[in-house]
């Protein structure tokens, strides 16, 4: 074989490698959806003292939550939501020594058999005049069920949150 076909050959193999090797990379092990996860209600005040994830799926579960003196929450969107069709998810930021903080939904996807949820924290600026007052803020997410066992939440601290209903 002549020293030109044989470059050609090599090339081609290599290219052809790359190519495949290309391909592989780009597929994706694991298919995303979306999920069907709405924000219901945000507070300044929970009453949960810690950062974290409270599953409710009954009506009971609610009205025990409900009947803490330590929060403000809007009851009324809370006990509009079918628990037969969702559940509710407080997404808790813990206790904060003023005023200013919060937490939102931005996006949730199914990675697997996890449902993902994006969430974003509003931090008071570092110059406002703020009330001295314990805070708890927190989300409460309805959530439909679906083909996944665990919800993992990012964006509230430094480490995603971790729930295996």
């Amino acid at each position: 074989m002549s020293r030109i076909l044989r470059s050609m050959v090599v090339g081609a193999a290599t290219f052809g490698m790359v190519g495949l090797a290309g391909c592989a990379a780009s597929t994706p092990d694991v298919v995303s959806a979306p999920a069907k996860v709405r924000q219901v209600t945000e507070s300044s005040h929970c009453g949960l003292t810690g950062p974290g994830l409270l599953l409710v799926t009954s009506d009971a579960q609610l009205s025990k939550y409900l009947g803490l003196p330590a929060q403000n929450l809007a009851t009324q969107q809370l006990r509009n939501v079918d628990l037969k069709r969702e559940f509710l998810l407080f997404v808790t930021l813990g206790k904060k020594s003023t005023s200013g903080y919060g937490v939102r939904l931005t996006s949730a996807e199914i990675h697997g058999d996890v449902l993902d949820i994006r969430a974003e924290v509003r931090s008071p600026p570092k110059d406002a005049i703020l009330a001295q007052v314990m805070t708890s803020p927190c989300a409460v997410l309805a959530v439909e069920p679906g083909n996944w066992n665990a919800i993992r939440v990012t964006g509230v601290g430094d480490s995603p949150l971790l729930l295996r209903p």
